[in-house]
């Protein structure tokens, strides 16, 4: 990861306790090394454990499995009070859609302004915040 992915990894770890209320939680990030770097960076910064998971990984050879991102999450429900994602753009762009439908029978708009992109989906009000 170059200096400008560092700078905006840490920005964001500023930026997301205020929008956890100071809960508990677990990274789940591809193995890929610049998506594991940025998950050090925030387990580092907020104090969360971090797992790798393949089904994460995405590149030229591997296509977002989002049935497979769906079924990590579920497993893992209890586990922590938040799960955070660490992955690559596909899944940003993409994934919280796939969720909303999966989960509420509706999608969810996503706009991607960055790579350090990242948004909130609230389960108990069923919608998606940009964390900004």
């Amino acid at each position: 990861m170059n200096e400008l992915g560092r700078s905006q990894i840490s920005g964001l770890a500023q930026k997301l306790p205020a929008y956890l209320e100071g809960l508990g939680g677990l990274i789940i990030c591809s193995p890929f090394p610049r998506t594991r770097e940025s998950a050090d960076i925030l387990g580092t910064s907020m104090g969360f454990g971090i797992e790798e998971s393949e089904v994460l990984f995405v590149d030229r050879d591997h296509k977002p499995n989002f049935p497979g991102v769906w079924k990590l999450i579920k497993r893992k429900e209890g586990v922590a009070e938040i799960l955070l994602l660490v992955a690559h753009l596909e899944h940003v762009e993409e994934f919280p859609n796939y969720f909303g439908i999966k989960e509420w029978s509706t999608p969810l708009g996503v706009q991607v302004s960055d790579y350090a992109s990242a948004f909130i989906i609230d389960c108990l009000t069923k919608s998606l915040a940009p964390v900004l």
